[in-house]
């Protein structure tokens, strides 16, 4: 997937569990962390981790591009946990910061507002794993070679 794709791809996908996570969240900060988590899990029981595993772009200079990878799940519940803690912090700074300079106004509805937030600190996120190169953890530790079948 290239880069544009993707960035629609998580836009996309930020938002469709920004909906439904305010169907039912009524708390800012509740949504802010649940997002996280979520966005977290689902990606590793939708295998949008394992695509990754394989996307040549990710991990071709760490794995071997002629074997396929599953993602696995051995420290999903504390990297969901951190990634939750991330878009508490992050969106709850950039909402204050927002609030602060009154930069509501030319938006009515304060869900849309805390929706773009939110879809905002999705695209930092990616960013900021690009440039720290937190991909490399990811592919080392989370890509294991997937069995062979015994057909």
């Amino acid at each position: 997937m290239n880069t544009t794709m993707e960035i629609f791809f998580i836009i996309g996908y930020s938002v469709t569990i920004f909906r439904i996570l305010a169907l039912f969240i009524q708390n800012k900060y509740v949504i802010f962390f649940s997002l996280g988590f979520v966005k977290h899990v689902l990606s590793y029981y939708l295998q949008i981790k394992t695509y990754y595993c394989n996307d040549g772009k990710r991990c071709n200079k760490i794995l071997d591009k002629n074997k396929e990878y599953v993602a696995v799940d051995t420290y999903l519940l504390p990297e969901s946990l951190i990634q939750g803690l991330w878009y508490l912090i992050a969106s709850s700074i950039i909402y204050y910061v927002i609030h602060l300079f009154h930069m509501f106004k030319f938006i009515k509805n304060e869900k849309v507002a805390i929706g773009l937030i939110a879809v905002f600190v999705s695209l930092m996120t990616k960013f900021i794993e690009y440039k720290l190169q937190l991909r490399y953890y990811f592919c080392k530790y989370d890509c294991v070679e997937k069995p062979k079948s015994t057909n």
